[in-house]
């Protein structure tokens, strides 16, 4: 395992993209952009942690959108993932 709590989930990518995302702030379940509470949520609901796919979590996304919640593209969704995956992995650590 490498030494200190981050450093081998350094990802200067993803962290430049959820910066671009700090203006769409608002109150909701936690505070952060409607669109990674709705990734979040898909990735729960969408059992993607054990199943090892995203298929759920994109039909969670297509119901939600289609009862008229935020609509993710994929890519929103998968950076969201990507985020959510490396909190999980650090969260032990601290």
């Amino acid at each position: 395992m490498p030494e200190g709590p981050g450093e081998d989930l350094h990802d200067p990518a993803l962290d430049e993209w959820l910066a671009g995302r700090l203006e769409k702030i608002q109150p909701l379940h936690s505070v952060g952009p409607v669109e990674r509470e709705a990734a979040e949520g898909a990735w729960e609901w969408g059992a993607c942690l054990d199943t090892g796919a995203v298929d759920g979590a994109q039909e969670f996304l297509a119901a939600y959108a289609a009862a008229g919640g935020a609509v993710d593209d994929d890519v929103t969704f998968r950076q969201y993932a990507r985020a959510r995956m490396r909190s999980e992995i650090l969260r032990p650590r601290f």
